[in-house]
């Protein structure tokens, strides 16, 4: 099959992989011959804003995706370096440099859409073609990780992924994996933190009140 890019970059926290993104990269893999997922975020300590390492978000997409093109997909790590865009856009250009090497004047497209202001990073590197994407059902990780780490008891928690399923925001895999996370200790703490939160919460927004 021929295809129009040779490879495609899609950069993302996927915190957690939704089917937001697994559209996203449905369309990367349709449009190139290979992909490179750069997971953002990586090697943070676990938080309600990144609860996933960048080896258990490669985990989720790949248990999306059929063996013919996992074979086509890298999935890499990308830290953070909110100091200093030039050397994270040197980080990104290094990464993708290393993996095209083997091809002479490789076509390369970068995946996204401008959702918000962190969508910035798009134009980062006009080098590249831009595949453009709308955002697929208006999905937003930030909800799905609230519905479930603030969910009362760690049965509401899976009874949560499970409703993420029935919506069609999760994946079927993703929905799974998520569940077993339930069982962890990460969840636990994690689930506490939010909890904790929802009680300051509270408190200030009834310091306000009167």
């Amino acid at each position: 099959m021929s295809r129009n890019f040779d490879f495609a970059v899609f950069i993302g926290r996927f915190q957690p992989f939704h089917n937001g993104h697994l559209h996203g990269l449905s369309n990367a893999l349709h449009q190139a011959d290979r992909v490179i997922l750069l997971l953002g975020s990586a090697w943070q300590p676990r938080s309600l804003h990144n609860p996933w390492t960048h080896q258990e978000r490669e985990n989720m997409v790949r248990a999306c995706l059929s063996e013919h093109d996992n074979q086509r997909l890298s999935c890499l790590p990308l830290e953070d370096v909110p100091e200093s865009d030039d050397i994270w856009v040197q980080t990104v250009n290094a990464i993708v440099a290393n993996l095209s090497a083997a091809c002479s004047a490789p076509r390369i497209t970068l995946v996204g859409h401008h959702k918000d202001a962190t969508g910035f990073y798009l134009d980062l590197f006009p080098q590249w073609a831009r595949l453009n994407l709308e955002n697929h059902l208006s999905i937003s990780a930030t909800p799905i990780r609230m519905s479930y780490f603030s969910a009362s008891t760690h049965d509401a928690a899976k009874a949560a992924v499970k409703a993420l399923n029935t919506k069609d925001m999760l994946p079927g895999p993703v929905a799974d994996w998520l569940r077993d996370f339930v069982d962890s200790h990460d969840f636990s703490r994690l689930h506490h933190e939010a909890m904790m939160q929802a009680i300051e919460s509270s408190r200030t927004a009834d310091v306000k009140i009167f």
